[in-house]
């Protein structure tokens, strides 16, 4: 269901966008030259920081929640897989409203650090005290990927032409994903070599302060094509 409100509000704009560079008598550039663009505009490395955020820790979660589960807060194979589906659920909700307040609100940031904050609460609460309230913390965390469907807006709302969205798509998911997919292994492997949950969720935080800089960072309603053509000091300084 989000995902078909976000086409027909990406179809929208589209539209709209070609009739305005059709008005102003534009030519849009080559994909290749707007794809060798996108590698010098901080908004694009931004969204690759909330993308690759989101999709690490949802990822590692995914693979590693049940067992951290059973380990830290006592909790049975099949409570624990409960609490699986509870942590996937959450996104459901956040899928469907994140796409309507980012394209009314004017400073997004503020949704990227509530995302934020509750992968915090989350973490926090399964480092600190992971028996006393795992419902809780667990769907703390799981509301943190409304991230995931905010950066798809935004990759719509922070772009001027068609040939920007398309290129900048391409290189927030390449780079996000694949970064993402690290996300279970490194987490086990960091829950391997020390014997315990501490270090693998620590390693989250630092993911969930990357989104959180780049939140800071788009707070302010920049525009791909205003900053690809800048050195990425120059662009960072107005912030």
């Amino acid at each position: 269901m989000p995902w078909i409100a976000l086409l027909v509000n990406h179809r929208r704009d589209t539209r709209r966008e070609r009739a305005a560079a059709a008005a102003a008598d534009q030519v849009e550039e080559a994909p290749a030259a707007v794809t060798g663009r996108v590698f010098r505009s901080p908004v694009a490395w931004a969204l690759v920081g909330i993308q690759s955020a989101s999709s690490f820790n949802a990822y590692a979660m995914f693979a590693w929640l049940p067992a951290l589960l059973q380990d830290t807060a006592g909790q049975t194979p099949v409570a624990s897989g409960a609490l699986l589906a509870v942590f996937g659920f959450m996104g459901l909700p956040a899928a469907i409203v994140m796409p309507i307040l980012a394209a009314r609100m004017r400073n997004v940031g503020i949704l990227i650090q509530v995302g934020v904050l509750f992968f915090v609460v989350g973490y926090v609460g399964l480092l600190v005290a992971p028996a006393a309230a795992p419902l809780l913390w667990v769907a703390a965390a799981g509301s943190g990927p409304l991230l995931f469907p905010l950066v798809f807006v935004l990759i719509n709302l922070r772009t001027r032409t068609h040939g920007g969205v398309v290129a900048l798509s391409g290189f927030v998911q390449g780079i996000g994903y694949s970064i993402g997919a690290i996300g279970p292994l490194l987490f086990g492997v960091l829950h391997e070599l020390s014997g315990g949950w501490t270090v693998p969720l620590l390693m989250l935080f630092v993911m969930v302060a990357v989104a959180s800089a780049s939140g800071f960072y788009l707070a302010r309603p920049r525009m791909l094509e205003d900053t690809w053509d800048r050195a990425p000091r120059e662009a960072a300084r107005e912030g």
